[in-house]
């Protein structure tokens, strides 16, 4: 399969790992950038006992199988998806994969970025694919962004649930519109819902980018959990994020 070429391959990847890496770490006051080790000293889950971690390796089956991103997750957490390619988009590769505990449901879910176009396109509908952007006007609104683009989709379980908090990301934003030179909205939204009879907490992280008045790009990842567990979750969950280690063989793969 061809690609557009390294360069739109850089862009792929500052967009889907970039903020989400430097959205936690910013947010949450810095990172175990230089952690290896398996066990890493996290915000206890319950009895005080050292948290253990495991590297996760995610190979991509598009990409001769070599490895995209490796994580360290705790032990006994399962990971589900990977790398997805869209040849049709601008955004060619998405990591699209949840990391579970199967014993309590709590999860990180990276969700797809995409690129978004608001231009006279002739006959060319509201929401069709245009030179590889969906066409659709700039939405400012975090919730009405998640709604619109997950909503239907990967966070189909958010219909019906109420946003109890929304933060705003301002030094998050300010230092990703400094490396774009855009304009940037960084914000956390935080849910309560019932899904199969269970009561449920998420934060969903968005970053939306404004390249000019017609061009804007969002992306999204999240943490869930059973209500009144998430906050002593979310440390757990930050450790993952900020031990995301990107391989550089992936990062300039460039087949022909």
């Amino acid at each position: 399969m061809k690609r557009n070429g390294a360069g739109m391959i850089v862009s792929v990847v500052v967009l889907i790992l970039f903020n989400v890496i430097f959205c936690i770490r910013e947010a949450y006051g810095g990172s175990p950038s230089g952690t290896t080790s398996s066990k890493i000293a996290s915000p206890k889950p319950e009895s005080g006992a050292v948290l253990k971690f495991t590297r996760l390796s995610v190979k991509d089956p598009g990409a001769n199988n070599i490895e995209a991103v490796s994580f360290l997750i705790p032990t006994g957490w399962k990971a589900e998806g990977g790398i997805q390619w869209f040849p049709d988009y601008f955004v060619l590769a998405n990591l699209l994969m949840k990391i579970i505990d199967p014993q309590t449901g709590a999860a990180i879910e990276f969700l797809p970025a995409q690129y978004f176009t608001w231009v006279t396109a002739g006959s060319i509908p509201q929401g069709a694919n245009y030179l590889g952007c969906i066409l659709w006007p700039p939405i400012q609104d975090v919730t009405e962004f998640i709604q619109f683009f997950y909503g239907s989709g990967p966070l189909g379980r958010l219909q019906g649930a109420r946003a109890v908090k929304i933060e705003d990301l301002p030094k998050v934003a300010a230092q990703l519109a400094q490396y774009h030179g855009s304009q940037v909205r960084c914000a956390r939204v935080r849910y309560e819902y019932q899904d199969r009879g269970q009561a449920w907490e998420e934060d969903v992280y968005v970053t939306l980018i404004y390249s000019g008045p017609t061009f804007w790009s969002g992306s999204a990842y999240s943490y869930r959990a059973h209500r009144g567990q998430l906050d002593r979750f979310t440390p757990i969950m930050n450790t993952t994020i900020n031990t995301r280690r990107q391989s550089p063989e992936w990062f300039g793969y460039y087949p022909v």
